[in-house]
C-alpha cells in the first residue's frame, strides 16, 4: 500500500466462508527488494547466482553474492 511510511493504513478481507469481514490494520514502510536474492555453491565447481531483477544495487549485490559463494581465498578479476 503506498503511502506515507510509518502510517497505518486499513485492510478490509473477505475470506470464502466467513460470514463477517476482516479488520487489519498495518503500518506501512518501505521494502528493500533484493536484486540477488539467492546465491549459493551447487557443487564444488559449480554456483549459481539468481539475479530476480536489474537495479542500481544489481551489480554490487551480485559481485557480494559470487564472491560469498566462493568463499575465502578467491581473488576477484575485478578490482
Amino acid at each position: 500500500m503506498r503511502g506515507p511510511k510509518g502510517t497505518n493504513v486499513t485492510v478490509t478481507i473477505q475470506r470464502e466462508g466467513e460470514p463477517e469481514l476482516l479488520d487489519y490494520t498495518i503500518t506501512r514502510d518501505v521494502i528493500k527488494i533484493k536484486s540477488v536474492p539467492y546465491a549459493g555453491m551447487l557443487d564444488d565447481q559449480v554456483g549459481y547466482v539468481r539475479l530476480a531483477q536489474f537495479s542500481e544495487d544489481s551489480s554490487k549485490e551480485l559481485r557480494e553474492a559470487v564472491s560469498k559463494a566462493q568463499g575465502p581465498g578467491h581473488a576477484e578479476d575485478d578490482p
